[in-house]
Order: C-alpha cells, then structure tokens, then sequence
C-alpha cells in the first residue's frame, strides 16, 4: 500500500513538473519576438522627392511578403513615402495588417514601441534609417548605400538578449 501512494506522489510530482514545464516554456516564448528592418525596394530615379518602385522593386516587395509569410507578424511600420508604402503593401495585404506610417525623424519613439510591443513586426525604412533602427533596439547593421537594395535584418530579440541574422531579398534577374 505504501508503495501505491509513493506511486501516487511521484506521479502528482511528475505531473506538477510537467504543467510547470509547460507554463515556462510558454512564458519564454512570449518573450522571444523577431523584427524585421529593410529599406524600401528599387524605386525609380527621378528627380521628384517621392518616386515609387520599379518593377524590378515591386518584384522585390513580393518577395519580401512571401518570406515574412509564415513569420506570425503583429504589426508593420513604414514612412509614408510611396515606396516605403508600396515595400510593405504586398506583406500587409496578404497578412491583412494596416501599415502604421512613423515619421524617419523620430525613430527613436518607433523604437521603443517596438521594444515596448514585443512582438514580430516589419519596419520599412530608408538607406539612412534602417541601420539606425537595427542599431536602436540592439541589432547590428551595416550602412546601406544608396544604391543596394534588398538587404533585411532580422533582429530576435529573447530573454533580453539580441541576435542579428542579415539577409538578402533578391528577385531573379530580367
């Protein structure tokens, strides 16, 4: 009989270590977010302040949708120039998201609602404003020059920690 309600204990113990287990798990990857940072795609060279994307651009912002596809995004931010519109449309379209516009001139209030948020988001900025938005929450970026496109820097953040993956969205060539 004693033997039956040690059985019985070490399986309530088991049990308990399990639900815990669970609940821990659960609780740390709430914690674990990714964000997503690139400059707008190709766009076309005129002399006006605000042009859109080039084919080549808008191939490049489908891309961008397909990868971010299954990444369970919450939310998507971008200036509100055409083309930094016209990079996020495709993903926020496909994952019905609106597109939050921020102003490039107060980055650091995106970045902390971001950071405050934590949650997967797209952030799409400019050659001069992505790099200092990976750098803000944490991230490493390179400078972008201004004439590359395609570079994402995916930024996990998890336990409070920071890692950086650079990746490349590159459409096939015309």
């Amino acid at each position: 009989m004693s033997w039956k309600m040690s059985g019985v204990k070490v399986t309530a113990v088991f049990f308990s270590c399990f639900v815990f287990c669970l609940v821990s798990l659960n609780a740390k990857s709430a914690d674990e977010y990714a964000l997503y940072f690139t400059r707008h795609a190709d766009k076309v060279e005129s002399s006006g302040r605000d042009p859109g994307l080039t084919a080549t651009g808008s191939s490049r912002a489908e891309m961008l949708a397909d990868f971010l596809a299954d990444k369970q995004l919450a939310a998507i931010y971008s200036s509100s120039y055409k083309r930094t519109q016209q990079t996020a449309q495709p993903a926020a379209s496909r994952l019905d998201i609106p597109i939050t516009p921020y102003h490039p001139a107060k980055l650091s209030d995106l970045a902390s609602l971001i950071m405050m948020k934590k949650e997967n988001a797209l952030i799409v900025g400019h050659s001069n404003t992505t790099p200092d938005m990976v750098h803000l929450v944490g991230g490493e970026a390179k400078e972008i020059a201004e004439h590359e496109y395609g570079d994402l820097f995916v930024v996990t953040v998890s336990d409070g920690s920071r890692r950086t993956v650079h990746l490349m969205i590159q459409p096939a060539m015309e």
